[in-house]
């Protein structure tokens, strides 16, 4: 597994990416997840180059512009993705490493992913050095889209999750567009190191040729 790149494939409808998994399952224990073995992902946001790296078995980390953040995921008992600690770095506006973690954690993806489908969790939120808070995220299935990538046209799933403080002034959302293997795929424009394997380039000259 020396090579593990994702390529663009042709195909009759046009050109998009066909990723397949290489080498065993644990490279990727939750679908719409980022592989775990490894992968760097590379997002142009605002131009600002941020970078995905994953880290076994269900965490990433994030930087960009000197700012750096790891989140980590457990299963629960459900085999569903749950949200259990956050560390983050922004020397600009805060110097020290900051920690926070949900009791229980706090469920991101509900398996699995159908059209309109929703759910809601709850969970508390601490951090050191400050109060508890009460978190809610409500998870909405918005269905299967496509999305532009550096990579190619990706087929994906749209989920919004919507975070909801019960006790403290503040909410946001996030629309989320999923890949069955890498995950997030907005403004993805490359990949490394990551447990995927190039599918060989399809013609039409090839699937006519099977049916003559």
């Amino acid at each position: 597994m020396d090579q593990r790149k994702g390529v663009a494939v042709k195909t009759l409808c046009g050109i998009f990416l066909v990723l397949i998994m290489a080498g065993t399952a644990s490279a990727q224990l939750a679908p719409y997840w980022i592989p775990d073995d490894g992968c760097t992902l590379l997002y142009e946001i605002d131009g600002n180059g941020m970078t995905l790296e994953a880290f076994a078995p269900l965490g990433f980390t994030q930087s960009a512009a000197g700012n750096w953040a790891a989140f980590s995921f457990v299963f629960d008992t459900e085999g569903d993705v749950c949200w259990s600690e956050y560390d983050w770095y922004e020397p600009s506006g805060n110097p020290n490493p900051q920690h926070q973690w949900f009791e229980p954690p706090l469920k991101i993806l509900d398996y699995p992913l159908t059209t309109d489908k929703t759910w809601q969790a709850t969970a508390t939120e601490m951090r050191t050095g400050y109060p508890n808070r009460t978190l809610t995220t409500t998870g909405t299935v918005l269905g299967p889209q496509t999305v532009e990538t550096g990579l190619g046209t990706l087929d994906v799933i749209a989920v919004r999750i919507d975070y909801t403080y019960s006790d403290y002034t503040g909410s946001w959302s996030k629309t989320y567009y999923l890949h069955d293997q890498l995950g997030h795929v907005l403004d993805l424009v490359a990949l490394t190191d990551c447990d995927v394997t190039p599918v060989e380039p399809t013609t039409w000259g090839t699937i006519k040729a099977m049916y003559e």
